[in-house]
Parts: C-alpha cells; structure tokens; sequence
C-alpha cells in the first residue's frame, strides 16, 4: 500500500521539476525583464536609496545575467515601467538580446543604440558600449534622463 501511495507523489514531483526545468529555460529577454522588476532583489549584494524616488540594486558575485556585475536603477513608484539596467562586462551582446524582437536603430547625441519596437522589451532603448550593455525603459528616460526621449520618437 505504501509503494502505492509513493508512486503517484513521485510521479507528481517529477512533473513540478519537470514544469519548473521549462521556467529556467525562458528567454534572455524575459530574464531581462524578471531582473528589472525585482525577481531577484533578494540576491544582490547591495540595495540603496538614491533619494528622490530612485533606488538601486546591485550584483557582483552572483549576477542574475550573464555579466560580471548587473546594476538595475528605479524608481520606487513605478518599477516595472521606469527602470534602467547596466550589464558591467556583459557575456551578452545587444544583437543576441534583440533576437527575436522587432528593433530600429537611433542615435541620440553621441550615442547609438537600438529601440526596441515589438517583444518583451518594447519600449526599451539598448545601448551598447565596449565594455557594458546598457538597457533603458521610456519611463525612466521620462522621469530620470529626458536627453534620451527623442531616441523613443513621438
């Protein structure tokens, strides 16, 4: 009787592993945005107030991304529209994160980068440098860094 009843809760474990194997498998893009909104607070080595609303989290020795350090500022009010996230020595280049995703390049200033038109990062301005890989939202461009609207058009 109890090889019975160990079966079926075996059966059930495996199945929740199984379920659970197919959510780590999901897109860098919806990492990206698992990060931004605060799935992964929980690890970072530091979490600041910047004052004005904005705060900042911060891994070095265990990024939730595939870089040496993942920085995400934000405002505290309206995270999951108004943040701006840094990849320090990213392992990661924009093409790969675009993959998938319609996306337009701008220029703004000196910078050039690319808007991300369709997708799960719709609305997210992707600069690259040499050495990071820098990711804002068009509500943290409206609250925090107005110099960047015109690469978000009209």
């Amino acid at each position: 009787m109890v090889g019975r009843v160990k079966r079926p809760l075996l059966l059930a474990a495996l199945l929740l592993l199984a379920a659970c194997k197919k959510n780590n498998s999901e897109s860098l893009a919806g990492r990206v945005l698992f990060v931004a909104n605060g799935s992964y607070d929980a690890s970072a080595d530091q979490r600041v107030r910047l004052g004005h609303g904005l705060r900042r989290v911060q891994w070095q020795t265990k990024p939730p991304l595939d870089a040496g350090q993942v920085t995400v500022d934000y405002d505290s009010d309206l995270r999951p529209s108004g943040w701006s996230m840094t990849l320090s020595q990213p392992k990661v280049t924009a093409e790969v994160l675009l993959a998938g995703s319609q996306h337009k390049q701008v220029n703004v200033g000196a910078k050039s980068g690319f808007l991300v038109t369709s997708g799960q990062l719709k609305d997210v301005l992707v600069l690259p440098a040499p050495s990071e890989l820098r990711l804002i939202s068009r509500g943290y461009a409206v609250q925090h860094e107005a110099e960047l609207l015109p690469a978000f058009g009209p």
